[in-house]
Parts: structure tokens; C-alpha cells; sequence
């Protein structure tokens, strides 16, 4: 790597007692409580220390003779906190509830378990009631659907392994068709949603533990991207980002194809700042190679081949952090940000993950 920002390479624990023919890579990875979560793709869920120490492993499937299957169940969509518990969706919508990590053994089981509709890839948690985009429908048994999801309270659900009944849900903001991201700020009880290049935030409510939106949104707007990841700054300043909208077609499995695009503040009831990308993100459905610190102002973007770069929210500055010596795509990332540390691993290269020091 060549930059001004140091750079290594972390291999996982990708040993699973699972067997099948998944593609070594990285699924969803994420910071909870003083843990980080990995998703080795098809083998397990890596629970980790920050500075990537090994604590424990869930390595078991629901489909142990059935090979796809069992890539699918050990596909995490997100990891959440939900009242000082972990909860894992995977692709299949199987949640799993993990108790707090002072509990945790060498291996792991869920203490409870339910179901959410399958290939949904963006979760929230607001006052315990799960929320998520659109189901897209790809290899599951469930149908596509437009709209956000909202469940009931969920932990009154999860209290045993194959609780029933399934955790309830209703759906709003159909008319909006697919949604592709969402982002919620608790403390002005606003949530964000996206489709495609349309974005809205509307106010909600609880009411007898139902969460319930306002008619109508406070403010829309329109980007010049498919919006995939939205995220709320305690003030209220909305940032959201994407890649081009040329893309938009492009199928699960066409990582590669989806290039461009860009990022914008929403504040005050405008668009503030707007700056496209002038590189190619390694984008994915789901994927996230785009991170965010709101103290310094500084967005953070990780390419194809690993690449690090970095835009100032104000100005839209560009700077090369780390520029990486790969030749190939190493598929869509998935990152998260601890400190002043970047973690990132792709779903097309190997069990490992790579640390850039900011």
C-alpha cells in the first residue's frame, strides 16, 4: 500500500464445523458494545476485541446437509443492539439473539430466535421495534415487497429458541416502492428512508408500543444517486450517499458494475453540500464501503481494490489515503469505523480483513 495511512491485513477465524462450497469472503462486520462482529461468509460469526483479538465463534446452520442453504443461513444482513443483547438477521430473515458478551463461551448459541422476511439488507432498532427496507425477494420464499417494515416490540418475541409466532410487523410507506436505505435519530424521533434517488425523513410516534410515521414526510428531496446508505448527525443533518443511478439494474451478483455516484448533506431544509465520486467504491448490494465522521467532517471511502480515500463533508476535498497495489476487484466491502481505526473485508477476498490506521 502506498499513502499516509498505515494499512495491514488480519486473517479470521474462518474454521467452521460448516461445510460448503461458499466463496471465502467477509459479509456484514460491525462494532457493538467493545466487540466487533464477522461474518466469515458460509462459516461463522466472529466475535472479536476491538483491536481484533479472538473471544468467540458461532459456527452452527439450520441446514447442515444442504449446501446452499447453509451458505445462505451463515449470510449475516446486520448485527443490532436490541436491550444489551446482540441480534443477527441473515439472508433468510432467521434472527438470532446473543446474550451479552460477558456470557459468552470458546462457541456461542442464540439464546432466542424468530423470523423476519428474507434479503433485507438495512436494519434499525427505534425504542425495540425492528425496522428495515424493502424484501427483495432473491432466493427466498418470500415475495418482494415495497415499503418499510415495522415490527411490535421485539424483545416480547424473542424470548426462546423457535419462538412464535413470527415476530409481527406491518408495512408503511408502500407507495414509495423499494426502499434502499433507512436512518434513524431517536432523540427527534426522525427516520430517513431512501428509494432509488428519492429521500425522505418523516417524524414518528409510539403508540400503545407501536411505532407509527406521520402521513406525510417533513422534507423530501431528490439525489443524484441510488441512495444506499443514510446516516443522522446528532443535530439533525442528514448525510446520504450512493452510486450512480446508470446502475440501478445491475443484478445481486454484479458487484463490479456498480461505479460512481456520490454524497450530500441535507440540513435545514436543504441540500447543503453535494460531491460526486470520482473513483469507484466498492459497492454491493448491502454492502458498505462508505464511513462517516461527523466530528471531523470527513468521509471516508474504500474502493474496489482497497483503496482508502477521504472527502471533506464541507468542501468536498478530496485526498488518496492508501492506495492499494491490488490488480483485481476484491467484490463489494463491508466496513466499520472503532476509534481511530477502519476495519474492512470483502465478500471476494478470503477470510481476512484489512485495518487502516486514520
Amino acid at each position: 500500500m502506498i499513502g499516509s495511512v498505515s494499512h495491514d491485513v488480519i486473517a479470521t477465524a474462518a474454521s467452521s464445523p460448516v461445510q460448503n462450497h461458499q466463496t471465502p469472503g467477509i459479509g456484514r462486520l460491525e462494532n457493538i458494545f467493545d466487540l466487533v462482529l464477522i461474518n466469515n461468509l458460509g462459516r461463522n460469526i466472529q466475535f472479536c476485541s476491538k483491536n481484533l483479538d479472538h473471544i468467540a465463534l458461532f459456527a452452527d446452520t439450520i441446514f447442515p446437509h444442504q449446501d446452499e442453504e447453509s451458505q445462505f443461513d451463515l449470510d449475516f444482513h446486520t448485527f443490532l443492539e436490541l436491550e444489551g443483547k446482540i441480534l443477527a438477521v441473515n439472508h433468510y430473515g432467521l434472527i438470532r439473539l446473543f446474550d451479552q458478551p460477558a456470557n459468552f463461551s470458546d462457541f456461542v448459541q442464540p439464546s432466542a430466535t424468530n423470523q423476519w422476511l428474507g434479503d433485507v439488507e438495512r436494519f434499525a432498532v427505534v425504542e425495540g421495534c425492528l425496522l428495515s427496507t424493502s424484501p427483495q425477494g432473491y432466493s427466498v420464499p418470500d415475495r418482494a415487497q415495497p415499503g418499510v417494515l415495522i415490527s411490535a416490540k421485539a424483545i416480547h418475541y424473542l424470548s426462546k429458541l423457535n419462538a412464535e409466532p413470527d415476530l409481527p410487523y406491518k408495512i408503511a410507506l408502500q407507495d414509495w416502492g423499494t426502499t434502499t436505505a433507512l436512518a434513524v435519530l431517536e432523540r427527534q424521533r426522525l427516520l430517513a428512508i431512501a428509494a432509488k434517488n428519492r429521500v425522505g425523513i418523516y417524524s414518528y410516534e409510539m403508540r400503545k408500543e407501536q411505532l407509527t410515521l406521520s402521513s406525510k414526510p417533513i422534507f423530501e428531496f431528490a439525489t443524484r444517486f441510488v441512495a444506499c446508505l443514510l446516516k443522522f448527525d446528532i443535530d439533525g443533518t442528514l448525510f446520504a450517499c450512493g452510486y450512480d443511478p446508470v446502475h440501478a439494474g445491475a443484478d445481486h451478483q454484479a458487484w463490479d458494475a456498480l461505479a460512481g455516484g456520490g454524497f450530500c448533506l441535507f440540513e435545514h431544509g436543504a441540500v447543503r453540500v453535494e460531491k460526486s465520486f470520482k473513483i469507484d467504491l466498492a459497492w454491493g448490494n448491502g454492502g458498505d464501503p462508505v464511513l462517516l465522521n461527523f466530528d471531523s467532517d470527513t468521509v471516508y471511502g474504500i474502493d474496489k481494490f482497497a483503496g482508502l480515500h477521504s472527502w471533506n463533508m464541507a468542501t468536498g476535498e478530496y485526498k488518496l489515503l492508501c492506495e492499494s497495489e491490488e490488480t483485481q476487484s476484491l467484490g463489494m466491502a463491508h466496513a466499520t469505523i472503532v476509534g481511530r481505526t477502519i476495519l474492512c473485508g470483502f465478500n471476494r477476498d478470503g477470510y481476512r480483513i484489512h485495518r487502516y490506521r486514520i
